[in-house]
């Protein structure tokens, strides 16, 4: 009887493993709160088409900077600059553009290591120093940008970005638009 009773409390205890939790239908547990803040930062290579001179500027550069506000939203800051230089019988001329943007960018939930996403910016644009422009047509105005494009995700924090963008530029009377393509990395810094 006793070697009965001993084998009998060895199981009890491992039987009652298996009984789940019984859980108060009452007692509500709040869902844990999303991470919503984070940080990333991006630079990369650009190609812009200026339609104001009919020109493409193959040498470009862009840098970013995103602040996620909720899961899917971020304010976003953008600054870039193009430039060429041309050899005429007048000498050469430099072409140089330059615009410092901001606004939101929205992206989808990530697909695999891609997401995703589409941004509006508003801000300045400008001939800075451009030799080619000296006659007195434009030298800044008013940008409006839409573009998209797609993050895809590297080792750790680091990443890839694709995007492509159009900008309305509207400034001294002179309105035009300029195209740009632009590869890069992004970094998470607080995902």
């Amino acid at each position: 009887g006793l070697a009965a009773a001993l084998v009998m409390s060895a199981a009890a205890p491992a039987a009652a493993q298996g009984i789940p939790e019984r859980r108060n239908p009452m007692l509500i547990v709040p869902a844990q709160p999303e991470r919503r803040v984070g940080l990333d930062l991006s630079a990369g290579y650009a190609v812009l088409r200026d339609s104001g001179r009919d020109r493409t500027l193959p040498s470009a550069w862009l840098a970013g900077l995103g602040l996620t506000i909720a899961p899917h939203w971020a304010i976003v800051g953008e600054a870039d600059g193009a430039y060429r230089t041309e050899h005429t019988a007048f000498g050469d001329q430099g072409y140089r553009v330059h615009s410092f943007m901001g606004g939101v960018r929205g992206a989808l939930a990530p697909r695999g290591r891609t997401t995703p996403f589409a941004q509006a910016l508003v801000g300045t644009s400008c001939y800075c120093g451009s030799t080619a422009h000296t006659d007195g047509r434009f030298s800044r105005g008013l940008s409006v940008q839409v573009g998209g494009g797609v993050d895809i995700a590297g080792a750790r924090a680091l990443g890839l970005r694709l995007q492509g963008d159009v900008r309305h530029v509207n400034g001294n009377g002179v309105s035009f638009n300029q195209v740009r393509i632009a590869v890069g990395a992004v970094v998470r810094v607080v995902p």
